[in-house]
């Protein structure tokens, strides 16, 4: 059988370090209770409201929040769907990232 935690957040909009801090104990809590894919919400790392100014918290990927998640998706032999607002070729997106259980960034999405 394969788990699946699908997690529900209130993310802190332009506060990336907080969220980021709620994430890593989402996923060690989901880890503890046998989850192999860890699914959270569309731009947990940067809030939902910051769509407006994307672009001050756009990050590219690989970047800042996906080494961090991929560092704790390693540790804890977690696959982990992560939403963001990623900067990509000169374009600001709305991105869900794959990051595997060995820590790579394996797919995205942009909108």
């Amino acid at each position: 059988m394969f788990r699946v935690a699908v997690t529900q957040m209130n993310a802190y909009s332009f506060d990336k370090h907080r969220n980021l801090r709620l994430v890593g104990r989402l996923l060690k809590a989901s880890s503890k209770r046998g989850a192999q894919l860890v699914v959270f919400p569309e731009l947990c790392v940067t809030g939902y409201s910051v769509l407006r100014n994307a672009v001050r918290v756009a990050e590219s990927v690989p970047g800042p929040s996906t080494r961090f998640v991929s560092s704790l998706a390693s540790e804890l032999g977690l696959n982990v769907v992560i939403g963001m607002v990623e900067e990509y070729n000169g374009g600001v997106y709305d991105s869900a990232v794959l990051i595997d259980s060995s820590g790579d960034v394996t797919g995205f999405h942009s909108t």
